[in-house]
């Protein structure tokens, strides 16, 4: 799964370390140990950083680590060195611009975002290239862009050497194609950033929440376990479990429990038949709940979106109903107070059907809800979540008294928008869903920072402003 879905961007890693190989070969009995000697075993330990990342969605990032994410400005400044040595050594050409402004552009983005991702806090200025690198990634293949940039790009050397062959000039036409196209989405998208960054600013503020509103923040337990991580704030707990695990070393909280099921880690690389992916999440409930007691359960992420990656597109209404029924008669046996809740991704005609599908009569889910994020460029942006309630309003009017509508996932990666933007969204979510008495619950979006979840806390614990809003809002009330 993982070379289907990012395939374009480990592609752009491979050719841009070829082509590093390539440009730092040695011109005649020239040598360059700042290339060979130094820059290239960087490029490749960098490589093997963002490789492992994506292989590894759910692992703590080592980009967390100051002296790995520092290890990235560093290789832009080496190659903005070896940039200028190598037209001073053979002179100026045409082709050199776009790499040059490429290596100064994405080493900005870059080092900004490494100083967000340590702690540091960004003006918006500086949030608007960050939002605009997520744009570049995205076209660029990352997919996971506007989630989490951890993805960042290397940087590209100058060919000291003069192609001799028409095969070499074409070769050498490429990263200079590839940096220009970069520099331009760059520049082209920037006023959009800049509209999609200032919307942060009009969320709703507010000052208290209402005793009403269930709260929790959604963690992995094992990474909370950790002594430098504080207790998320809440009347909820809410744990993200992977569907292969088995419970036996964890013990059930002593608050309320909102427990989801994600795919086992393996089917990143192989998905099994649907009639095992079914199996494996039926089994998976059956055990977390007789374990853990949960007061909700979520047995897959999103029937509409990253569920549908392993069990499949065509899986239609009938078919998700069906499969909720055998997860709901397997909880009457050994949890029966546990309440099945369902997570929709989207807004459009195929997810309200299926919303419809399981709360008819008798309704196999009690609880519905939306994820809210921010939206892109043509997407609203953090107006975004706004709409989505506005859309789940309208369906609710059509549902049976007895559902509940929860925002079962609310959050903004602070290094796609920022750690103001990301404050700010959560605050507006907060406010958002403590305002309208029809919603029953609210869970934010990662504690803490875990593969490609960056949530309320940074590296080590640090806690970002977004932290500090979530804490004074869900703390004891």
């Amino acid at each position: 799964m993982i070379p289907v879905l990012h395939g374009v961007f480990l592609a752009f890693l491979g050719l841009a370390l070829l082509w590093n190989l390539i440009a730092s070969a040695p011109a005649g009995e020239a040598r360059r140990p700042l290339d060979r000697k130094l820059f290239i075993p960087l490029q490749i330990v960098l490589t093997i950083v963002l490789v492992r990342d994506r292989w590894t969605v759910d692992a703590l990032s080592w980009l967390g680590s100051p002296a790995v994410a520092g290890l990235f400005p560093l290789a832009f400044i080496l190659a903005l060195c070896q940039n200028v040595s190598a037209i001073r050594a053979r002179g100026p050409r045409l082709t050199d611009v776009p790499i040059v402004v490429y290596n100064v552009g994405i080493g900005a983005c870059v080092t900004v975002s490494a100083v967000t991702l340590l702690g540091g806090h960004t003006g918006p200025a500086w949030d608007v290239l960050l939002y605009d690198y997520s744009v570049l990634q995205r076209l660029l293949g990352s997919f996971l862009a506007h989630v989490s940039t951890l993805s960042w790009h290397p940087p590209i050397l100058l060919r000291r050497s003069t192609p001799e062959t028409l095969p070499g000039l074409a070769v050498a036409l490429l990263p200079a194609s590839l940096c220009a196209f970069a520099v331009l989405m760059l520049v082209a998208f920037r006023s959009g950033a800049e509209e999609v960054v200032r919307s942060f600013q009009l969320e709703p503020r507010i000052g208290s929440l209402s005793g009403a509103l269930h709260a929790g923040v959604w963690q992995r337990p094992r990474a909370g376990a950790r002594p430098d991580v504080a207790r998320p704030p809440g009347d909820f707990a809410a744990w993200v479990l992977p569907a292969d695990d088995d419970g036996s070393d964890l013990r059930p909280p002593q608050r309320p429990l909102v427990l989801e099921l994600r795919a086992p880690r393996g089917w990143r690389w192989s998905v099994p038949a649907r009639d095992v992916v079914e199996q494996t999440f039926l089994d998976a409930a059956g055990r977390l709940a007789e374990r853990l007691q949960p007061t909700i359960l979520i047995p897959v992420p999103e029937p509409d979106g990253e569920a549908a990656l392993f069990f499949g597109a065509n899986m239609g209404p009938v078919q998700w109903r069906a499969f909720y029924e055998r997860v709901a008669a397997r909880l009457a046996e050994v949890s029966p107070q546990t309440r099945l809740a369902v997570r929709l991704h989207q807004t459009q005609e195929r997810s309200r059907l299926l919303l419809g599908a399981l709360v008819a009569e008798p309704a196999v889910v009690s609880i519905v809800g939306p994820r809210l994020a921010p939206g892109g460029i043509a997407g609203g942006g953090a107006q975004a979540a706004g709409d989505i309630l506005d859309r789940w309003s309208s369906w609710m009017a059509e549902l049976p008294a007895t559902t509940e509508l929860w925002v079962l996932a609310a959050g903004c990666s602070p290094l796609a928008y920022g750690t103001t933007a990301q404050a700010r969204f959560v605050e507006g979510c907060i406010a958002r869903t403590g305002a309208d008495t029809t919603i029953a619950g609210l869970l934010l979006d990662g504690w803490e920072d875990r593969g490609h979840t960056q949530g309320l806390l940074g590296p080590g614990g640090l806690r970002r402003p977004a932290g500090d809003i979530a804490t004074r809002l869900l703390g004891p009330r």
